[in-house]
């Protein structure tokens, strides 16, 4: 009551909220950001506080008797849930002005509720199969960002027009992407090697994988991507993997993460892409006391993660030669010593370094000028 809170966030507090607690933010008047997470009829003590624009709610199903509170609340602009009843989900559209929405479990989505979603710019329905919904997704017209589990235009030629950003599970259909020409940045969660065939002829900045297998034929697809700024592998390989060979192509190439199972062939490869300024290598178990020597060429580089366990000081030893690195993580890199100390002092535009869960000691770090 004595302090203009404008947000509270208890969603990794490890407290589950209580409902009479929420009855007491009913005298916090300026509280515009509420993240909680509590028992099933938690939304029911929810009280009226005319200055919420953001809400995120966890472990809790919004039900038909339960979704009166949220209209309390009749200026939200950001809405976070776990599930929704489809009778809920249709009463969405009396929050005028609701602009990002993320119901993160439920598949059964009224088709007829998404229509009255008019101010809607992000909808994320990560489990939701859409599958008669895609003329009532191109009846909005300020969506800019979508997660849907599948969708697929069926005999509608209506293209999503605003579309730029899409996250998805495996397509079903050849035209969802051709019918969505304003799409830049795509999510591809759980696709196989033949799946890329979906990215032929199109145009993207960026492109991300995860929870699939991919190979060669993939890293052949994607090299073709010559507008590609992006490309994130967060998955797993084929067996008929070869080497990144194909990314050779990609002379607009800023951002990349590397597949867990790529080796310092690999690397060489990567160090041709001159362009880079932002790399993660995840979660490599083969590389350790060398690295490939051009890998140190990519003088671009402002962002580096590496996740080696088994990564020596000798594999680093070139390091130095990042001269514009900004930002160093090698967290996870437990075979890293001291002996790393002279090489992270040369990095002189270094403001953020992790280097937590190595065999660098706390005297070590005290050393270092970031």
């Amino acid at each position: 009551e004595k302090h203009a809170v404008p947000a509270i966030d208890l969603m990794q507090s490890g407290l589950a909220v209580q409902g009479t607690w929420l009855r007491a933010f009913s005298r916090l008047n300026a509280l515009r950001e509420l993240k909680i997470y509590g028992k099933i009829d938690l939304l029911t003590y929810l009280p009226v506080l005319p200055a919420l624009r953001t809400l995120e709610v966890s472990s809790v199903k919004v039900t038909d008797d339960t979704v009166s509170a949220l209209l309390h609340c009749s200026h939200l602009q950001s809405l976070t849930l776990s599930e929704m009843t489809p009778l809920a989900f249709e009463r969405l559209g009396d929050l005028p002005d609701l602009r990002h929405l993320t119901v993160r479990r439920g598949s059964n989505i009224p088709v007829t509720a998404l229509a009255t979603l008019h101010a809607i710019r992000s909808l994320h329905l990560p489990s939701a199969e859409l599958a008669d919904a895609w003329d009532a997704l191109a009846d909005l017209p300020f969506l800019r960002e979508l997660t849907v589990e599948t969708i697929a235009p069926g005999r509608s030629k209506r293209p999503l027009a605003h579309i730029h950003t899409f996250t998805t599970g495996r397509l079903t259909s050849d035209t969802t992407l051709q019918l969505m020409p304003r799409l830049r940045h795509l999510t591809a969660q759980g696709w196989k090697d033949d799946d890329v065939a979906h990215l032929v002829g199109l145009t993207f900045d960026e492109v991300s994988f995860s929870n699939g297998t991919l190979g060669a034929y993939a890293c052949k697809v994607l090299g073709g991507l010559m507008t590609l700024r992006g490309l994130h592998f967060g998955i797993g390989w084929g067996p008929d993997l070869s080497p990144l060979a194909p990314l050779r192509q990609l002379l607009q190439l800023e951002r990349l993460t590397l597949p867990a199972a790529c080796g310092p062939d690999d690397l060489a490869v990567v160090s041709e892409l001159r362009t880079l300024k932002s790399l993660k290598i995840g979660e490599n178990y083969t590389l350790r006391a060398k690295v490939f020597p051009s890998f140190f060429a990519l003088s671009l580089l402002e962002k580096l993660i590496i996740e080696a366990p088994r990564l020596t000081d000798k594999g680093l030893e070139g390091i130095g030669a990042f001269i514009n690195l900004r930002q160093l993580s090698l967290r996870g890199c437990a075979k890293l010593t001291d002996a790393m100390i002279p090489a992270l002092q040369s990095l002189h535009q270094l403001e953020d370094l992790d280097v937590y869960d190595t065999g660098i000691t706390r005297a070590g770090v005290r050393a270092l000028p970031c």
